[in-house]
């Protein structure tokens, strides 16, 4: 009998979430650009950084208004990521050489709240599983994965492409999959999450 069952997560909402992403592309490509006119009184001096800054910014723009599906391919989407979290940071650094402490502040909170974004779009972007094991059913959710132990659950049912738990103090939580198994694996299924109530 397998003793690992898994189902592929269905992301709601998944539509909303890429025109998040795109949006959060355009507002790192605008402030990208706020960086690089700054740059602009001083040329001389800045003028490597100014060249190295502006193509990128303006190609992320450019991308996530006219390349959607482009801009938030998971491979895509994390290398635009982490160009804009270093010109940010660059950014930060810059301004606290300058002991301009606001925009310094503004920069490195936007840096570090897209190295957050890009965790979870790593997360939403990939593929997401329902693992039932020995030690319960784990639920890859956005931010982190949910266990939960046997002990807790009451009983599972896993209808068309829907998975169901429904736990003894009478929660119920429903997640859209893509349901694979066949009879043969559903049977098996059905008597292992028994066996495992039964042993938790």
């Amino acid at each position: 009998m397998l003793e690992h069952f898994y189902f592929r997560l269905i992301q709601p909402n998944l539509s909303k979430r890429i025109i998040q992403c795109r949006s959060l592309h355009i507002m790192s490509g605008i402030v990208m650009i706020i960086y690089a006119l700054h740059l602009v009184a001083d040329f001389q001096e800045s003028w490597m950084l100014l060249l190295a800054l502006l193509p990128p910014a303006i190609l992320i723009i450019v991308l996530a208004i006219f390349k959607k599906k482009m801009i938030t391919e998971l491979n895509n989407n994390r290398v635009f990521r982490i160009l804009e979290v270093g010109f940010l940071f660059m950014g930060c650094l810059h301004y606290l050489k300058t002991n301009q402490f606001f925009p310094a502040g503004l920069f490195g909170f936007f840096a570090s709240f897209l190295l957050y974004i890009l965790y979870i779009e790593n997360r939403l972007f990939s593929f997401q599983y329902i693992d039932v094991t020995k030690d319960g059913v784990a639920i890859a959710m956005p931010t982190h994965t949910k266990k939960i132990p046997w002990s807790l659950i009451s009983h599972i049912v896993v209808k068309d492409d829907y998975f169901t738990i429904e736990m003894h103090d009478q929660q119920i939580s429903q997640y859209r999959i893509h349901n694979s198994l066949t009879d043969e694996e559903y049977f098996q299924f059905v008597q292992y999450c028994s066996k495992q109530r039964q042993v938790a």
